[in-house]
């Protein structure tokens, strides 16, 4: 579904995704992710107010990252109109995604 980087001017990327309709989406992502660097997460889940033992160790490319942004973003789209919520879809959007994991360049 992700199509491409449409433009990049050393600070501001802009991506278009293409709906399997035909329907484009866009998003500017700023200087935030490179689409070259490599994203790393470390994660470890309690349970009980206790940690487990394991800890999950992920690794994403800046490409991949922008991609399930955009897949997120189409498929809460669909959501936001059947529910017909009454707020601008980027408000709902960025406050419903504000629970998600931000990842960090991995050095």
């Amino acid at each position: 579904m992700f199509d491409k980087s449409v433009t990049e001017d050393g600070s501001e990327l802009f991506v278009v995704a293409v709906k399997d309709n035909g329907e484009t989406v866009s998003q500017s992502l700023g200087n935030r992710i490179d689409p070259n660097k490599t994203y790393r997460m470390i994660y470890q889940v309690e349970k009980g107010g206790e940690p487990l033992a394991k800890k999950v160790d992920l690794s994403f490319t800046g490409i991949e990252v922008i991609s399930q942004y955009l897949n997120h973003k189409c498929f809460m789209e669909g959501i936001y109109s059947d529910a017909k919520i009454e707020v601008p879809f980027n408000f709902w959007f960025r406050h419903t995604m504000k629970e998600g994991v931000i990842a960090c360049p991995s050095s």
